[in-house]
């Protein structure tokens, strides 16, 4: 049983791989890398470097597992949208819509600094966070899309 939203929130960002990949790019957004961002564009939520389209976000999530050689078993027709994804983000308190861009929750981003239940939480986003960010950097990506 989970007791409270702030168990279910740590659990899933320690055990679900599309929250977890999707906090840590924000959480690398707001404490070092601003020029990396999630914007909605065209219908579908964007990871952008630089003004640089690097592709849309499952895929981009999809493709650093692979780069990992993790399984990614995402299916075609009747999966997980990134729509779903950033709805369930955004009830549950951990990320935020600003006009066409998703930014880390303030108050979430606050506990991964403040408070020690969620910095234990922060220590195992943070490499994660470097890595994914680090990948990123790799891609190649749409200048000015």
């Amino acid at each position: 049983a989970v007791p409270d939203q702030r168990t279910l929130r740590q659990r899933l960002v320690l055990h679900a791989p599309y929250v977890a990949l999707t906090v840590a790019l924000l959480y690398l957004h707001r404490a070092a890398e601003p020029t990396l961002e999630i914007r909605h564009e065209d219908g579908t939520w964007q990871v952008r470097r630089q003004r640089a389209r690097m592709g849309a976000l499952l895929d981009v999530l999809d493709g650093f597992a692979r780069s990992r050689s993790w399984r990614v078993s995402r299916r075609a027709r009747g999966a997980v949208t990134d729509e779903v994804l950033v709805g369930l983000l955004d009830r549950l308190g951990l990320a935020v819509g600003l006009g066409d861009r998703l930014v880390l929750d303030d108050g979430f981003f606050a506990q991964l600094r403040h408070d020690d239940e969620d910095g234990l939480v922060r220590l195992k986003l943070d490499p994660l966070a470097r890595a994914l960010g680090a990948w990123v950097d790799g891609l190649r990506g749409e200048a000015g899309a």
